[in-house]
């Protein structure tokens, strides 16, 4: 995850679940997050750089196995959370005014053969579709309650692009070799 200077972040969501933050000549600044710094197990896996409403660069991190994403300034305070119950969100893009969320499976690691499915966010992160997933419900208090996959369509959503006409591909893991899936824009 970049700023506009050149600097950047990577998220060890695989190992001690710290975030890097390096000058954009490549030379290490610091280290935040990890257990100590309130990041549980299995945590960072992806990540966007996100700009508030101030104009304030933020770090907005798919949080996978903790079924929610994080938002953390860039000196590495937490912000808040966006709930996202029975996903397991790998990867976040922002294309215009929506996010997409990649989810491995509605019930990974416990159900290792859950399918996933790819969630759509509004700019408020709300959740507004579940492509291959079951329809968002929300409570009457706006609380998201747990989605699941639907349909047979992905294996273990990892990553996602969106290319310059809208088309959105996936790719998978422990999908049997698979290639991408690519979903045309209508």
């Amino acid at each position: 995850m970049h700023l506009p200077n050149g600097e950047f972040f990577v998220l060890d969501g695989y190992g001690r679940d710290y975030i890097l933050h390096y000058g954009a000549d490549g030379e290490f600044k610091k280290v935040f997050g990890g257990a100590e710094g309130g990041i549980v197990h299995w945590g960072p896996h992806g990540g966007m750089m996100d700009v508030l409403s101030s104009g304030e660069p933020t770090l907005l991190i798919a949080m996978s196995d903790q079924q929610h994403l994080l938002r953390m300034s860039t000196d590495g305070r937490a912000l808040g959370t966006i709930p996202l119950p029975g996903g397991n969100p790998r990867q976040i893009r922002r294309v215009g005014d929506h996010y997409f969320v990649a989810h491995l499976g509605d019930n990974w690691p416990k159900d290792r053969n859950c399918r996933g499915f790819v969630s759509v966010l509004d700019s408020s992160l709300r959740v507004v579709s579940n492509i291959g997933g079951t329809a968002p419900e929300y409570d009457s208090d706006g609380k998201l309650r747990p989605m699941a996959h639907r349909e047979e369509l992905f294996q273990h959503p990892h990553d996602l692009a969106v290319d310059t006409e809208g088309s959105l591909y996936v790719a998978q893991f422990a999908s049997g070799r698979s290639y991408p899936i690519k979903l045309e824009r209508v």
